[in-house]
Formats: structure tokens, sequence, C-alpha cells
């Protein structure tokens, strides 16, 4: 998925995205002053499409179930090495017991829950007088 859809396109790709196009598929452009406020809905459907068309065809349902299986066992597999790798290097460079070296846990308040932060799509952009 990362070689064929993520970064590159083939045009073979994108017509069988665009052949596997539903009703109700946002095919909208949204154009604005500043292009971080422009949106081409279109293209996305399409790639969309040509990513599940690759994974599993005709199947838009099952593609995206196991699109998000594989890439959870992927991230799963990724963070395994991430924190054994932080083990080893904290025990190696720190050494074994953190506490003797004055770490100390914290709780922090008023933070707020990651579920509950948005951040928006559409960004305010200052006016200017430049052409």
């Amino acid at each position: 998925m990362r070689n064929g859809h993520a970064f590159h396109y083939s045009l073979d790709e994108i017509d069988a995205g665009y052949r596997a196009l539903v009703d109700g598929d946002p095919l909208e452009v949204y154009l604005s002053k500043a292009n971080a406020n422009t949106l081409y809905s279109f293209a996305d459907a399409i790639a969309g499409r040509a990513m599940l068309e690759a994974i599993k065809p005709g199947d838009d349902r099952g593609a995206f179930e196991m699109l998000i299986d594989e890439t959870t066992k992927a991230v799963a597999q990724i963070n395994a090495v991430i924190g054994a790798t932080m083990t080893i290097c904290f025990k190696t460079y720190l050494g074994p017991d953190l506490y003797a070296l004055g770490a100390k846990v914290i709780d922090i308040e008023g933070a707020p829950d990651s579920q509950a932060v948005s951040i928006p799509y559409f960004v305010e952009i200052a006016e200017t007088n430049d052409a």
C-alpha cells in the first residue's frame, strides 16, 4: 500500500479508483484565496477507492477492514520494537534503575483528554494587500 498508494499513483490505479466510485462519494472542490484552505475532496475519494480496489476488488467493506487490521498489526509491531529499543538504551546508558538517578513520577493536572482535542481543518489567514 505504501509504494502503490501512499506516495505514488499510477494512471491505472487512479482509473480503477474512478471506476469504483459510488453514489455519495465526495467529489467536490473547495477553492480559497489561500492554498491552506483549498480542498480537492474528489482526489481523496478517487485515490481512496483505488486503494480499496487494490486490496480487495469489489468489496469496499472487506478491503477497509483488512486495511485497518493490517495497519493495526504493523503499528503494534513498530511500538514493540520502539519500546524494546528504549528499554535497552535506558539500561545501557542510564542504568537499570531510573529511580536511583532521581527520576520521579509526576501527575499533570488539567491536561485535556486526547479524544477531546480538536484541530480545525481550515485555518484563519490574515488578509494582506500583497498581489
